[in-house]
């Protein structure tokens, strides 16, 4: 599962820069309200854009940024602090297990007060999330999904970055933020970026573009459903200690991850677990959060809560919202075709797409019971 790069990491080619003395330098980013810059290296021929540089002091309501929104108390969405957004940019790369939703490859990093308008006066330098710029093969620049129509999604691709914002409590998956990446024969994939508002403390504001899609009602490929069963909140758990991400926010990471396996293994859609996590209304709970307040223990037990009960209550509720297999041809993933490969066309298409007869197998079989949790060696990059 997942595809492997042939570029070096970012990491190797951010020390291969310094080490070189290469002129760097940043661009402020006209789009958003917080300071995020292209991390550029110049040569005599051209300027070129390396990685999307975001400093914790200049995020939304941040007290450096630049673009004037400063207020820390405004500047909370789902109990997440202003400062906070560049930790969840890294993690949600660290999350997502052998690239399956194609999240760009993003380290946290340190960068000189020198390059900056207005320096960070309490350290000698900026700290902040790097992530590698994405670039169309085509060579065009991406667009954000909202600027094309989701008539040109891969359906896998869709749910790929939809079960990453479902585990991941995602409160602002909107059309700006999932890339429409295409590649020399027409081919597309998406890239979602900016996860600045991952991991909430609470589930009051989640924000699911998907959901309006019509890929989001198809199946799950098996492919797909295999991976979901594969995870391990457990280990997920740990790795946001390492960071020090709060429990509130770990636990709601791991009653989701459980939401979208038992979702997942009932045949639900994605669209239908995802409503299941989102309000309706403004001020009335969602069900997944009247399911997470009836699974908590009380305080004087500590309050937390308790898996094995949220278990329970959700094989309860969603079974009762088993759907249908729809009867039409899944897309798969589609392969990014390289240029001069001769693969265009309908070749293209016949790869992209299963026939209808394997996609009613695939409903019907479901995910293979042979996977077993990812190993060690899976997540080692992860746990390094």
């Amino acid at each position: 599962m997942g595809t492997a790069s042939n570029e070096c990491s970012l990491r190797d080619e951010y020390h291969d820069i310094i080490a070189k003395e290469i002129d760097i330098g940043v661009e402020l980013v006209d789009e958003g309200v917080g300071g995020t810059y292209f991390f550029t290296t110049r040569t005599a021929k051209e300027v070129r854009k390396v990685a999307v540089f975001k400093p914790s002091d200049e995020e939304p309501c941040a007290r450096n940024n630049p673009k004037g929104f400063s207020d820390d108390v405004d500047g909370e969405k789902g109990g997440i602090r202003p400062g906070d957004g560049w930790l969840r940019e890294v993690l949600a790369y660290r999350l997502d297990h052998l690239n399956f939703a194609n999240v760009p490859e993003t380290l946290e990093i340190k960068l000189p007060n020198r390059l900056f308008a207005k320096a960070d006066l309490q350290k000698g330098c900026k700290h902040g999330s790097l992530q590698r710029f994405v670039r169309s093969g085509d060579g065009g620049r991406c667009k954000a999904s909202c600027d094309v129509g989701p008539r040109a999604f891969p359906t896998e691709d869709v749910h790929r970055i939809g079960q990453l914002d479902v585990r991941l409590l995602n409160c602002d998956r909107h059309g700006g933020n999932a890339l429409v990446q295409r590649d020399a024969c027409g081919g597309v994939r998406l890239v979602p970026i900016d996860h600045s508002y991952i991991l909430p403390r609470d589930a009051a504001d989640l924000d699911f573009e998907w959901l309006f899609w019509p890929q989001s009602k198809q199946p799950f490929s098996a492919e797909t459903k295999d991976y979901i069963a594969r995870l391990d909140p457990e280990r997920d758990s740990e790795i946001l200690r390492q960071f020090k991400v709060d429990e509130a926010s770990i636990e709601l990471m791991h009653a989701a991850t459980l939401t979208l396996q038992v979702g997942s293994e009932h045949g639900l859609s994605l669209r239908t677990i995802g409503r299941f996590l989102r309000r309706e209304r403004m001020y009335e709970p969602s069900e997944f959060e009247s399911a997470v307040a009836e699974a908590r223990r009380p305080l004087e037990q500590g309050g937390d809560i308790d898996l094995t009960r949220l278990e329970a209550v959700l094989r309860q509720q969603l079974q009762s919202r088993c759907e249908s297999p729809l009867k039409r041809p899944v897309q798969c993933r589609p392969e990014m075709v390289r240029a001069g490969s001769g693969l265009c066309g309908a070749e293209y298409a016949e790869r992209s797409c299963c026939s209808e007869a394997e996609a009613e197998a695939e409903g019907s079989h479901g995910a293979s019971s042979d996977f077993t949790a990812f190993t060690d060696e899976e997540h080692s990059d992860f746990l390094d």
